[in-house]
């Protein structure tokens, strides 16, 4: 499975409190990281119970995950702030449960 965002991701102002509100989390809300997914490197960090148990729902997401890949392409208007889009899509590993290749 194959997810593509593209243009402005972040319209019309990418600051990093837009970029997070409007790009992260709603990715984050819409699918979870999966629990066996570590937190290096992951476009924007949930908070975890190091005790939670690990349910079966989890290892059915972990198996979905590994097939789903997002790729998000920048747009003239996300060029404004290419560090942040750097740092937390082009250097992370997951945007929620979506792998980031």
């Amino acid at each position: 499975r194959l997810l593509v965002v593209a243009g402005d991701l972040v319209y019309p102002t990418p600051t990093a409190y837009n970029m997070a509100r409007r790009l992260l989390l709603p990715f984050h809300c819409a699918w979870p990281l999966p629990r066996h997914v570590p937190l290096d490197n992951v476009a924007l960090r949930p908070k975890r119970s190091p005790t939670a148990p690990a349910t079966t729902t989890n290892a059915a997401a972990a198996r979905d995950a590994d097939d789903c890949e997002m790729y998000a392409m920048l747009g003239n208007h996300d060029a404004f702030n290419p560090v942040w889009y750097h740092r937390h899509v082009l250097h992370a590993t997951h945007l929620g449960g979506w792998r980031l290749p």
